[in-house]
């Protein structure tokens, strides 16, 4: 990311017609329809910071692997974006855990 735009800023998340969406899905159309507060995950957004994170350590001299650690978000979305970034594993911490990430397509 650029150092010299804010914190917030993501690259899917736009203004359209006035209202603020993200990856071109109008977020008060969501908030309308599932209710407040609710949140919303950027699949694009996912897989962009995961290659960005591969990009970097390709860079280091040493082997790596890049696993998304379940416990942070197992959200079946997350998953199938982590799961569908070339080369991420998965990170689980118990059996119910190790289930879920099988049912995602994880292996």
């Amino acid at each position: 990311m650029n150092a010299d735009l804010p914190w917030w800023y993501s690259e899917s998340l736009t203004v359209q017609q006035g209202g603020l969406c993200l990856d071109g899905v109008a977020l008060e159309t969501l908030a309308r329809t599932h209710g407040t507060p609710l949140y919303v995950y950027s699949r694009a957004t996912v897989q962009r910071r995961l290659r960005a994170l591969q990009a970097m350590l390709a860079q280091a001299t040493t082997r790596y692997k890049v696993y998304y650690a379940m416990k942070s978000n197992r959200h079946a979305g997350v998953l199938a974006a982590a799961r569908a970034t070339p080369g991420v594993g998965i990170d689980t911490c118990s059996p119910r855990e190790v289930e879920t990430a099988l049912a995602a397509g994880f292996a």
